[in-house]
């Protein structure tokens, strides 16, 4: 009888979406399921940030799709003129700093999670002409480094860091920071705990020189001290106590980076946050650290939205990946009830549909486990996706897109002769495509399954299992692998 009582309201709340209004005339076509996104949109559309989830694994077609409609309406429709990324905050500044917004250079900066997608490459390619205008601010809130695509981290951001630093202080750790950003360690240069202080000691002194202390403030900061704290946050990150920690510290920083952006560009400024659902959900996952939600907005806020997406079944694949199948619906469970009584793709559920369900099995916190929870006191609505599917890989337009770059001489060979570089700085990246077969077990609910070493990327729990790309990593892999050899537990994309 309550599971009646429950559907029986959550239809009069939902399936009014077919009476929702269509899409105007010369809009681009809807994707499937499109009367639950303009139902998402006219909930959305009043709010002045609003923050999109997705599933953990970063492998929903159907989600990209979905939230790649929803930000083109929000800016075109509703009047918001910032898009930010869960993306490393260094290469989106850099990139606002060039005024460059071709699309190969925006893809870059949003880094390989979401710029292999057709889906978000249509995105940036509608979005394009407001970039260039000024109509529009693409921002990056991540402190972390690593990714294959963000070249400016890799190349410039060590001498960025340095020049606030004179004489052979600034050369010594303009050096320093690019072996970790270029990641260039050897057996004479190892990256161990000595070089981990060494950076810290560096760090320091930047800070020290931008007049930053521990009790200031992110939003007051200037550009080059934000850039700054970001990357001590990033080296912190790799010194904390647990996995657990690092996601707090990593949460914390993209709070603080999205309430700079937010001060920066003024009172009237209304922002879309696209990042996943963990990171999106107000009260986190009971085992997880606080999230970005949380900090967001603790309590419901009529200004903000914080949107999750789950799926009821079909397939997820991150990036170039292998395809998982995500287990159909149980019966009972907060998907399957959104999507009962009607033959729509999706279904969105406001938060006062959230509220009359009440607590539920679901699992936009963990794609293939549910958990029981009130759903209304993580989101203020949700997204329901009947049959996933993978995001479709676009063709490579340009054949440097994702590839790592050649090693920088200029930030390797500081100090060096002409054309030439320090002892054991010899450019050895490797290219994706040569990482592809190498592997890291997982530990998923008891058994273990093997995934391609870029499924690692910013995995939270993982074991390595192979040492075999000792030039790249990802920090919070690092932190959580458990290894004898300190090198494979360092081998992570």
């Amino acid at each position: 009888m309550i599971r009646f009582a429950r559907l029986a309201t959550l239809s009069l709340l939902t399936l009014g979406l077919g009476f929702v209004q269509s899409s105007q005339a010369g809009d681009p076509e809807p994707p499937p399921g499109h009367a639950a996104l303009e139902t998402a949109l006219a909930d959305l559309c009043t709010r002045d940030l609003v923050v999109l989830g997705e599933d953990p694994s970063h492998g929903s077609g159907e989600a990209m799709r979905s939230k790649a409609w929803l930000v083109n309406r929000l800016v075109d429709q509703c009047g918001f003129n910032a898009l930010a990324f869960e993306a490393q905050v260094y290469d989106m500044l850099a990139l606002e700093d060039a005024r460059v917004y071709s699309e190969t250079e925006v893809l870059a900066a949003i880094g390989g999670l979401w710029s292999h997608a057709a889906e978000v490459q249509t995105l940036v390619e509608a979005l394009q002409g407001r970039l260039e205008s000024g109509g529009l601010r693409l921002l990056g809130i991540d402190p972390q480094i690593g990714g294959a695509s963000q070249r400016y981290s890799q190349q410039q951001l060590p001498g960025r860091l340095a020049a606030v630093l004179e004489g052979e202080t600034s050369t010594r750790c303009r050096l320093v920071f690019a072996r970790l950003t270029a990641w260039q360690f050897d057996a004479t240069h190892p990256n161990d705990a000595a070089a981990q202080n060494e950076r810290l000691a560096c760090m320091q002194q930047v800070l020290s020189a931008h007049g930053v202390t521990a009790e200031a403030s992110w939003a007051d900061l200037d550009i080059e001290a934000l850039i700054a704290v970001n990357f001590m946050r990033q080296l912190k990150m790799a010194d904390a106590g647990s996995p657990m920690d690092a996601v707090a510290l990593r949460a914390e920083a993209m709070y603080e980076n999205l309430q700079w952006h937010r001060k920066r560009l003024g009172p009237k400024a209304r922002l879309v946050v696209w990042t996943a659902n963990v990171h999106a959900a107000r009260s986190p996952d009971p085992t997880s650290a606080a999230s970005l939600g949380q900090r967001i907005a603790p309590a419901p806020d009529e200004s903000v939205a914080l949107v999750g997406i789950s799926a009821a079944s079909g397939e997820h694949r991150r990036a170039r990946g292998p395809l998982q199948t995500v287990p159909a619906a149980v019966e009972g469970s907060i998907e399957a009830l959104a999507l009962a009584g009607h033959s729509e793709a999706l279904a969105y559920l406001d938060r006062a549909a959230l509220r009359v369900l009440g607590e539920l099995p679901g699992r936009a916190l963990r794609a293939q486990e549910s958990l029981v929870l009130d759903w209304s006191s993580r989101y203020d609505g949700l997204l329901v996706v009947r049959q996933d599917t993978p995001p479709r890989l676009a063709p490579d337009e340009s054949p440097e897109r994702g590839k790592p770059p050649q090693a920088n001489a200029d930030a390797l060979s500081v100090g060096a002769p002409p054309g030439g570089r320090p002892p054991g700085t010899t450019p050895t990246l490797l290219d994706p495509a040569q990482a592809s077969p190498d592997l890291c077990r997982t530990r998923d609910h008891g058994s273990t399954r093997v995934v391609p070493l870029d499924a690692c990327f910013f995995a939270f729990a993982l074991t390595c299992a192979a040492a075999v790309v000792p030039q790249r990593r990802n920090l919070l892999c690092s932190i959580s692998c458990v290894t004898a050899d300190r090198q494979a537990m360092e081998a992570s994309h």
